[in-house]
């Protein structure tokens, strides 16, 4: 990737059961690990097999959140076309198919809030960041340590971003008590 002029690497696989399909997103240039919403390896899109409109516009929207722009026309590029993405993707998000099991459900939570994150952070739209932290602790009810612990460890770890975040940006102190209860969950689940 690094000596290509792709901005992103996209990889995946369709699970045994075959009722679904993981989609992985790693970008060129490397995400600051501690930004609210940032996507590392660890982080999987799950997607049905067939794709409507909705399902489209959250796979591109999350492409464009997972994506590091290295120029100020990709990240103006990036930021006219995230918004109206993440809006129409999000109905998807909200609604996965049955199929889904727990896991695959967890996951698709924290994209969608990794990219309502990354809309927050790039247009400066702070009222978002209640939304976000909403969804990853829909996803963090939705599995145990036990289930998955690096998923479940990683959720936390976001969710404390987030509320650090809302400290900074939304001047609400009492995130920070969030901010740390959530960040001490991951140091304490995450190898």
């Amino acid at each position: 990737l690094k000596s290509s002029t792709g901005d992103i690497l996209i990889w995946g696989e369709v699970p045994p059961q075959g009722k679904s399909m993981h989609l992985h997103f790693v970008s060129a240039l490397a995400n600051d690990e501690d930004a609210a919403g940032s996507f590392n390896g660890y982080d999987l899109l799950p997607l049905p097999l067939e794709l409507d409109e909705a399902w489209t516009a959250l796979l591109h929207g999350v492409i464009l959140a997972s994506t590091v722009p290295c120029s100020v026309a990709k990240a103006k590029n990036i930021n006219t076309h995230i918004e109206p993405a993440m809006e129409l993707g999000a109905t998807a998000a909200q609604q996965p198919p049955r199929e889904f099991h727990a896991v695959e459900r967890a996951c698709l939570q924290i994209c969608l809030a990794h990219s309502v994150s990354v809309v927050a952070r790039r247009l400066e739209e702070y009222d978002l960041l209640g939304f976000a932290a909403e969804t990853y602790g829909r996803a963090i009810e939705l599995i145990t340590a036990e289930d998955s612990p690096i998923i479940w460890g990683m959720a936390h770890k976001h969710l404390g971003n987030i509320h650090v975040l809302i400290a900074e940006r939304m001047g609400d102190p009492s995130a920070l008590n969030d901010a740390q209860s959530a960040l001490q969950i991951a140091v304490d689940t995450l190898p």
